[in-house]
């Protein structure tokens, strides 16, 4: 369902149209929770359907294994939006008895659900601003560990962007920078005056199109990478994505290849510089 991709868009607004509309009263709560997890993976945010999952999950959370709590955290993190957690159903989804629940299976929660917690964690407490529901300390601490320690290794395509920043810059970026959120930055540079995230998005950071899609939809960054940089952000981190497929171009266009790395680089980065962020990252 969720691999469909986006040629699929007219079946998951009509599925979320049909289960916002009762039937998902009828899904038991590990089919209620993947519901949630496959609009959030093929992102398709659905708000009247996340409202209707929210209402129907929030009175069932004793029934949720802890597979179903974690893709409902995960899910709702993914499409979230900071006032979501405040008003409504959602509110009582992720109250007291969330963290209960999430405490009572501490113990049974597999490496993938801690992360998925996570970034829930991440989203709840510091992008919704709510204590409420949130795990024990304990909980949050492992979560936290297994996050870290699932970041990824330099690819070869990002140890050429990190040379081209080297250049560029006269001094040898930081790399695999791990954030206290539990993040790593790709690179970490300073550009006039500021401290700029730069992240390298190979073709894993996008969504999975078939055969036949539009150069747009194999372009679409997954809703994990759009997770991370509307976190990052909103932790206050000026941030530049590079594309895999535009630093390919830089090599067929025509012209001296580190000059046009060296101008793509300085325009990204400017860009970033001028961006209004939050207080916490300068």
């Amino acid at each position: 369902f969720a691999a469909a991709g986006a040629e699929a868009a007219s079946l998951f607004d009509a599925s979320a149209a049909e289960l916002s509309a009762g039937r998902l009263k009828e899904l038991s709560p590990q089919g209620v929770s993947m519901v949630a997890w496959a609009f959030a993976t093929a992102g398709r945010p659905a708000p009247a359907l996340f409202e209707a999952i929210a209402d129907e999950a929030a009175p069932r959370l004793a029934e949720f294994a802890p597979q179903g709590l974690a893709n409902l955290a995960w899910a709702f993190a993914t499409v979230g939006e900071p006032s979501r957690s405040t008003s409504g159903g959602e509110a009582e989804l992720f109250g007291l008895e969330f963290g209960r629940r999430c405490d009572a299976a501490a113990d049974l929660f597999r490496r993938e659900e801690l992360t998925q917690l996570h970034v829930w964690c991440l989203w709840h407490s510091l992008e919704c601003g709510q204590t409420e529901g949130m795990p024990s300390e304990g909980l949050r601490r492992r979560c936290h560990a297994e996050f870290t320690a699932q970041q990824g290794r330099p690819s070869r395509l990002q140890r050429h962007v990190g040379a081209a920043l080297f250049r560029l810059v006269g001094s040898r970026p930081r790399e695999e920078v791990t954030i206290p959120e539990g993040y790593s930055l790709d690179y970490l540079v300073e550009w006039r005056g500021a401290r700029v995230a730069v992240e390298v998005d190979g073709p894993s950071h996008y969504a999975a199109a078939s055969a036949t899609a539009s150069a747009a939809q194999h372009r679409a960054p997954s809703s994990a990478t759009l997770l991370k940089r509307r976190q990052l952000r909103s932790f206050g981190w000026r941030l530049v994505s590079i594309p895999y497929f535009e630093w390919d171009q830089l090599h067929a266009a025509k012209g001296s290849t580190a000059e046009l790395q060296r101008r793509y680089l300085a325009a990204a980065l400017d860009e970033a510089v001028a961006e209004t962020v939050v207080a916490g990252v300068s």
